[in-house]
């Protein structure tokens, strides 16, 4: 069984440590003491919350970062937004099928009536259920996402890849940030940038900065705008 420590939990579900602890008290959360390999807490125990007991986004989260972060690119902020609670649900479905499947690559005998079973419980078809598990291990989690043709093709995304990777770098950090610290920071970066955000683009193929990132070899995973 997966466990998360508070503080993972609590940037998790964008809340605080003390937040957590309060639910841990109250019986809202279900935790757990383990031995802790760096030693603290009490008596070297620490609480740890079953993956399984957080909200589904919390869920969705810990998975994306747990991905590749240079092979997949994740925006679940964007995919909540377009659709909502019900497509997290579906979505997170779709990663706990996946996740069933996923051990017994290799496997010979009575296979398929094992993902039969497992296509029935969570409401799919044996192909459907095929297909996501080939999205998920050639795409990771955004395999799993439905794809929606953007009303705004041929003119500039409201979030560029720079911000899209400061996003994700404090998304998936293991400091405690909430999604609207995020934001806000995100905010702040682009005020202090200005209209020279462009200039200092790791992605920017004309800027003077890429180039000096590329000759450095620092910039061979940023693809160009």
């Amino acid at each position: 069984m997966t466990t998360v420590d508070v503080k993972t939990a609590a940037r998790l579900m964008d809340l605080s440590v003390w937040s957590i602890r309060d639910r841990i008290n109250d019986g809202r959360l279900p935790a757990i003491e383990k031995a802790s390999a760096l030693g603290g807490g009490d008596k070297g125990l620490i609480l740890t919350i079953p993956l399984t007991a957080l909200p589904i986004e919390a869920q969705l989260k810990y998975a994306i970062s747990h991905e590749d972060k240079k092979r997949y690119n994740v925006d679940l902020v964007s995919y909540k937004a377009r659709f909502g609670e019900v497509g997290l649900a579906e979505l997170h479905q779709r990663w706990l099928a996946v996740q069933e499947c996923l051990p017994m690559e290799g496997w010979v005998h009575e296979v398929g009536e094992r993902k039969r079973a497992i296509a029935e419980k969570y409401g799919m078809s044996l192909r459907r259920l095929y297909e996501w598990l080939q999205a998920y291990k050639a795409q990771g989690m955004a395999g799993l996402m439905f794809i929606t043709k953007r009303k705004d093709v041929g003119k500039t995304r409201s979030m560029c890849k720079m911000a899209q990777d400061i996003v994700m770098a404090e998304y998936c950090a293991s400091t405690q940030v909430g999604q609207n610290r995020i934001l806000a920071n995100l905010q702040k970066k682009a005020e202090g940038l200005g209209d020279s955000a462009c200039d200092v683009c790791a992605h920017n193929s004309n800027a003077l900065y890429r180039r000096e990132m590329l000759l450095r070899g620092a910039v061979e995973d940023q693809d160009p705008c």
